[in-house]
């Protein structure tokens, strides 16, 4: 029986490690490069956007956004200097400041930018800035 019950715990705790969704953020750049993404948020049913999360030169972060899979929509910049974001879809961002915002696809806000749609599921997703 104690057996059954620790395969059992290992399955669950295996599972659930690796249902999450994770997008590494690699940067092939000189430079530092702050990095933000859309999500839709099914609990509130609205498209939500986060960011920054600051991404050392030739070096990668990776960011857990939970048990998602579909469309997620990225941005990058590099100060004033470069900018990444195809125009797939535009989302609000705070230009300074980390953020979460919710409806910042149909909010009215001061900053909406360009991001890139990229499709996501559970496991390890890797996204490049060059």
């Amino acid at each position: 029986m104690k057996k059954s019950i620790t395969i059992l715990l290992f399955v669950t705790i295996y599972s659930s490690v690796y249902s999450q969704t994770k997008i590494q953020f690699y940067n092939n750049t000189g430079s530092d490069i702050s990095a933000c993404y859309a999500y839709y948020d099914n609990d509130d049913r609205c498209w939500t956007s986060v960011g920054w999360s600051t991404i050392p030169a030739y070096d990668y972060k990776t960011i857990d956004i939970g048990n998602y899979s579909g469309n997620v929509y990225l941005r990058g910049r590099q100060g004033l200097a470069a900018a990444w974001g195809s125009g797939d879809a535009q989302f609000c961002v705070d230009a300074t400041n980390a953020f979460r915002i919710k409806f910042a696809d149909t909010k009215n806000c001061w900053s909406k930018k360009k991001f890139s749609k990229y499709n996501v599921k559970p496991g390890v997703n890797k996204w490049t800035f060059i």
